[in-house]
C-alpha cells in the first residue's frame, strides 16, 4: 500500500501477513511524478498533483485489489492492514478539498498482463475506495502475472512528506521520483 503513516504492529508481523495473503512480488517499478496543480480552487492550500504508476509481478493469492483515500487516521490504519489493500492514502481534512472527490484521489488505470480490468468506485463523506477484481481464474492459475496501475492524488505543495509502502514483500524494486514541470 502507499501513503500516510505506517500502520501499527511489528514489521515482521506485517510482512508475514502480506506474504501469506498476497504472495511475494518481484521486479517492481514505481514511478512518482509531482507537478503543479492547474486551475486550483481559491482559498485552498496550494497543492501538487502526485501521479503514481506501479508495476510488479506476483502470483496473486487474493482476487480483489483496493485503493482508498480517507481523512480519518484510525480508518487509515485499519484499511492498511486489510489483505486487499493495495494503496491507502491518508489525507488530512482541508478547507475546499473533499477527500471523497476524484479531484483528491483517482485510480486512473489497472491492468493484469496488459489487459484493463474494470474499476469500481464508492464514495462517502471523508473518503472513497476503488475496487478491482483481477479475476478468480488469475488466482486459481497460480502463475505469475504483471499487475500495473496508475493513480493520481493531491498533496500539499509545501512541507509535505510522501510515504510509500509496498503492498507485499518484493524483490527487485526500481523507484523513480520526478519533480520536474
Amino acid at each position: 500500500h502507499a501513503g500516510g503513516t505506517v500502520a501499527g504492529g511489528s514489521e515482521a508481523a506485517r510482512q508475514g501477513r502480506a506474504s501469506r495473503d498476497k504472495g511475494r512480488g518481484y521486479d517492481a517499478k514505481i514511478s512518482v511524478r509531482r507537478s503543479m496543480e492547474r486551475g486550483a480552487t481559491k482559498g485552498r492550500t496550494p497543492m501538487d498533483v502526485t501521479t503514481v504508476k506501479g508495476e510488479y509481478t506476483v502470483v496473486p493469492r487474493n482476487q480483489i485489489r483496493r485503493f482508498s483515500c480517507v481523512s480519518d487516521r484510525d480508518e487509515y490504519r485499519d484499511l492498511a492492514q486489510e489483505p486487499s489493500a493495495t494503496a491507502v492514502w491518508y489525507m488530512r481534512p482541508r478547507p475546499g478539498l473533499d477527500t471523497g472527490s476524484r479531484e483528491a484521489f483517482e485510480l486512473v488505470q489497472f491492468t493484469v498482463d496488459g489487459i484493463d480490468r474494470p474499476i469500481r468506485r464508492a464514495t462517502r463523506t471523508g473518503g472513497q475506495v476503488y475496487t478491482v477484481n483481477i479475476g478468480r481464474d488469475v488466482v486459481d492459475d497460480e502463475q505469475p502475472v504483471t499487475i500495473s496501475y496508475t493513480y493520481r492524488t493531491l498533496s500539499p505543495k509545501h512541507g509535505h512528506l510522501l510515504h510509500f509502502d509496498l503492498e507485499q514483500p518484493t524483490r527487485g524494486v526500481d523507484f523513480e521520483l520526478d519533480y520536474s514541470e
